[in-house]
């Protein structure tokens, strides 16, 4: 963990321009009753932010850099999701036992602004048009995970990796070339395959001339056919 500050060594919520989208709908009075017991962190490529398992007591505001949440298991992990700048990291385990279902770490240096869960409950209970945003946020996390489990079933490696592809070129990064910043083994668990499926898939894709891939640098030449791939599974 590279530092921690409290809420008087940077700026207020209210006059935060880094902060989640949802959090500019509140007023001066609510923005101030949540930056009371507020505090933000940096971190190291690499380290943990959350345990799968912890007690649920904050919730994360991401202010810079890139984290991965994912599933432990059986000396495996299965990456869920990327999350970017201004996302809102946790929820599903808010309103059930307090406890949070995955863990989430470091992908480059991370700032985060940490939003104890109790003041952030009293605002939901309180400012309406919150609630609909903050629900509306849950409900798209919930479709992706819809989405992405059904990738992993139905559709075969190169439609998996396509997929992984488009994802991070058009929502993470929104370019057509880009550093991936994940590991060949991250990749590959963000894709629910083995580290040698995905190389050997990626060689393919770079035979054909749809990328190329010069270390973690990739440019996708060919988006039609890459979208096509996805699609068709």
């Amino acid at each position: 963990m590279v530092g921690i500050f409290n809420k008087k060594d940077c700026n207020n919520c209210d006059e935060c321009n880094i902060k989640s989208p949802i959090f500019s709908i509140l007023n001066s009075k609510d923005s101030e009753f949540l930056n009371f017991d507020r505090y933000s962190v940096s971190y190291k490529p690499g380290e943990l932010i959350y345990k799968q398992g912890s007690s649920y007591t904050h919730l994360i505001n991401l202010t810079s850099g890139l984290v991965k949440l994912y599933l432990e298991g059986n000396q495996k992990e299965l990456i869920t999701r990327i999350c970017k700048p201004f996302e809102i990291i946790g929820g599903s385990g808010v309103y059930i036992d307090n406890k949070h279902h995955n863990s989430a770490a470091a992908i480059t240096e991370v700032n985060a602004c940490f939003v104890d869960v109790k003041r952030f409950k009293e605002i939901i209970r309180k400012n309406a048009l919150f609630a609909e945003e903050y629900i509306k946020i849950i409900s798209e996390r919930r479709l992706y995970s819809f989405e992405r489990l059904g990738s992993v079933m139905q559709k075969q490696m190169p439609g998996i990796v396509a997929e992984a592809i488009i994802y991070l070129s058009e929502k993470i990064f929104d370019s057509a070339r880009f550093d991936i910043q994940l590991s060949r083994q991250e990749l590959a668990n963000y894709c629910g395959i083995t580290k040698e499926g995905l190389i050997r898939t990626m060689k393919e894709f770079k035979d054909e001339k749809l990328i190329t891939l010069e270390g973690n640098i990739l440019e996708i030449l060919d988006g039609k056919t890459l979208h096509k791939i996805s699609a068709l599974g």
